[in-house]
């Protein structure tokens, strides 16, 4: 970068900058045809009785999704996953304060 005699001239401010170990966990329940068939076929094996004799509508609802949600954990467990992800302390302050040097270094100087 050129600087000519100026009061103007640039300031720099250095952040220490650490990294970081983070662990991250990630859950997922794999769906594609065969778990939807598994599902399709644990629904339809479940007796939907109780709930079509049940006269409180709210108990009815209540039933039926405790059903749903039973077949739909069995047939789609969660899995989770865990990652170490490196993070940089700061980063967005890091990466403005870089991008803002650039724009600084690109601009034209009349000499």
């Amino acid at each position: 970068m050129s600087v000519d005699i100026s009061d103007h001239l640039p300031i720099f401010c250095f952040l220490p900058c650490s990294k970081k170990f983070k662990r991250s966990t990630f859950s997922y329940r794999l769906i594609d045809e065969t778990t939807i068939a598994l599902f399709r076929s644990l629904i339809s094996e479940i007796s939907w009785e109780s709930e079509l004799l049940e006269i409180d509508p709210n108990k009815a609802y209540n039933s039926f999704f405790d059903k749903m949600i039973a077949g739909y954990d069995n047939a789609f467990p969660q899995h989770s996953v865990t990652k170490l992800s490196k993070k940089l302390g700061n980063h967005g302050l890091m990466l403005r304060l870089s991008r803002k040097l650039k724009k600084i270094s690109n601009v034209p100087h009349i000499h």
